[in-house]
């Protein structure tokens, strides 16, 4: 059975935020928004969608992209990264 490729949630404004933030690991400034790899969150050739994004230096970006050593901490440094945009105003929640 063959199915639908599933729509990935994007967005610039998150990324752009995530651009300002600092680097999870490190902490200093963050270049870019690293998409959490090696869950099955972006499925083959996909990347994971902006939600599961956190602020990363190039350097530790590439640290992570190189070795799974730091894979098991991305779901921890996704949340914080949630959890300040909402804090933030950056994401809002609907009631």
């Amino acid at each position: 059975m063959k199915f639908p490729k599933q729509k990935t949630w994007k967005s610039k404004k998150y990324r752009d935020w995530i651009k300002t933030q600092a680097c999870v690991m490190c902490h200093r400034p963050a270049d870019d928004p690293h998409h959490i790899i090696g869950k099955g969150w972006g499925g083959a050739g996909m990347k994971a969608p902006d939600c599961c994004a956190m602020p990363m230096c190039r350097q530790c970006h590439s640290k992570v992209h190189s070795s799974s050593d730091f894979w098991d901490m991305q779901e921890k440094w996704t949340l914080q990264t949630i959890h300040r945009a909402l804090n933030e105003g950056i994401l809002k929640c609907s009631r």
